[in-house]
């Protein structure tokens, strides 16, 4: 089984302005298989309309592990 999705995205409100030192994206199995990305790019809003692009992270450069 090959499952490849592109460009799929989540909004979080927090409902305040508020800092984030980390983020930590859990993603689920599937017949004991751990489903996640392979890159993450993380835009931060103040409206939740304007946004501006974040850094990406990925496995080979910022700690982005697969399976975690």
């Amino acid at each position: 089984m090959q499952w490849h999705v592109q460009d799929q995205w989540l909004q979080y409100d927090f409902g305040y302005v508020t800092p984030v030192g980390q983020l930590c994206l859990r993603w689920d199995d599937f017949k004991n298989i751990t489903y996640g990305a392979t890159s993450v790019r993380v835009d931060t809003s103040t409206d939740g309309t304007t946004w501006i692009d974040g850094k990406t992270y990925d496995e080979f450069n910022s700690g982005l592990m697969p399976g975690d």
